[in-house]
Parts: C-alpha cells; sequence; structure tokens
C-alpha cells in the first residue's frame, strides 16, 4: 500500500506546479473555491489555491488561506501569560511555548480532503471539507511533553463552523474538531518553531520523525505584512 506523508499543498502556495518525488505527489496551483463552506467564509479565502495529486491521478486534498491572518489581541495575549489554576502549576511550569502571534479562534483557511487522512494521533480525519483555526494548546498535565510547542489548527467541519468571526471559546472549538471527526480528541495540525530563514524550498523533513515532513504556510497579517508558520503535516491513511 502506497503511504505517503502529506498535505503538502499547504505549504505550497507560492510554488509554481511540480512534481515532489521524494512523496510520490504532485503540487499544482488552481483557481476556485471550495464548495461547503458559508459564502461568508469562501469571501474571506483566496481564491488561488493548490491541488495536490497522489499516483495515479489521485487527489488528496485541496487548500485554501484566507487573505489575512488576524494578530493577536493585547487581551488575548494577556490570557495565555496568566498563572496557572490551582492544581496545575506543575504542567504549566514545564509546557511548551507559544510561538506564533495569531489571535486564537481565528479562522487561517480551509482544507479540502479527498480521502481519509491521519493526524498526528495517528486518528483518522474523514475526507470532506473543514475550517482551519489556530489554537493554543492547554497546559493539562496529560499535556505535558506531547510536542515542542503549544500551537497548533483545528479542523472542523463547515457545518459547525459557518462564520469567519474570531471564535473565542476555546473549549467549543475543541468540541466541535472532535465532532466533526467523531472522535474523543479534535483534529489538528500542530505547528513547529519555524526554522532559520533562507530556506528555498518550504519542505522539509521532520527530525522528529523519518517519514515525517514540516511545511511552511506563507500568509498576510491584517496590515499586509508577510506572515509565515511551519506545521507537522497529516498522512493519507494506509487504507484508502
Amino acid at each position: 500500500m502506497l503511504r505517503v506523508t502529506s498535505f503538502l499543498a499547504f505549504a505550497l502556495l507560492l510554488l509554481s506546479p511540480g512534481v515532489l518525488s521524494a512523496v510520490e505527489c504532485t503540487a499544482t496551483v488552481v483557481e476556485g473555491l471550495p464548495e461547503g463552506v458559508d459564502p461568508s467564509i469562501a469571501e474571506k479565502l483566496e481564491p488561488k489555491h493548490i491541488q495536490l495529486m497522489l499516483a495515479d491521478d489521485q487527489e488528496l486534498c485541496q487548500i485554501w488561506t484566507t487573505k489575512n491572518w488576524m494578530p493577536i489581541t493585547a487581551e488575548a495575549e494577556k490570557k495565555l501569560a496568566e498563572p496557572p489554576a490551582e492544581g496545575e502549576e506543575d504542567a504549566a511550569a514545564n509546557a511548551a511555548p507559544v510561538e506564533y502571534k495569531i489571535q486564537p479562534g481565528s479562522l487561517v483557511g480551509v482544507i479540502q480532503i479527498a480521502n481519509t487522512a491521519l493526524d498526528l494521533r495517528q486518528q483518522e480525519i474523514p475526507a470532506g471539507t473543514y475550517t482551519l483555526r489556530y489554537a493554543v494548546q492547554p497546559t493539562f498535565e496529560a499535556h505535558r511533553d506531547t510536542h515542542d510547542t503549544r500551537d497548533f489548527l483545528l479542523l472542523i467541519s463547515p457545518e459547525k463552523d459557518a462564520s469567519p468571526e474570531v471564535r473565542t471559546d476555546a473549549d467549543e472549538l475543541i468540541g466541535w474538531s472532535a465532532d466533526s471527526v467523531g472522535a474523543p480528541h479534535p483534529a489538528f495540525l500542530p505547528l513547529v518553531k519555524p526554522a532559520d530563514g533562507g530556506a528555498k524550498s518550504p519542505l522539509r523533513p521532520d527530525e522528529r520523525d523519518p517519514e515525517g515532513w514540516v511545511l511552511r504556510l506563507d500568509g498576510k497579517s491584517a496590515d499586509g505584512k508577510p506572515v509565515s508558520m511551519e506545521l507537522i503535516v497529516l498522512s493519507a491513511a494506509d487504507s484508502f
């Protein structure tokens, strides 16, 4: 069975069409907006997006980014720096850092998955369309040493997420994401600390996983300045 560590398209929005032979897939820049999302969300997206194809002309996914990413507000940043609740001090003291200055709960894009995929927990993500929202991992004891950063993107069904407005209730978003994939844990794309600048390719091997990849996603802040993030990619399920 072919196993492709993927969602390469996420970081290839500025890349010309080409073949990524190391992972046996082809990334192409195409035009159009996703079906199945609310019109108010669709109008926030860049129409130029990536279509990722596997061998034998199998589509893996299509990914859109929003035209702008919202920077974190002073209030939200202050909340992240607040002392932990009683009983969570030890977990907070050992928590990974927050790397990105993006507003928690804000919309950063949309992903359309052609076939079942797997997240970092090897949790199945059913084929379909999902909004992508930035979030920060809570400082629970169960989260200690699970990842290098606390930043991640939640995948949420557009049936639940039908507005581009910022969603301030993190627990609600986490619940929506879990419900969207029919699992007890939310579906997510983990973000990592950006690599040193200067890399020509947005794709680099994941030093934590010999089969994994890290992708750079290039976007813009609310004032039009370039902003980038890097994430550990999902993988296509062996069974599809």
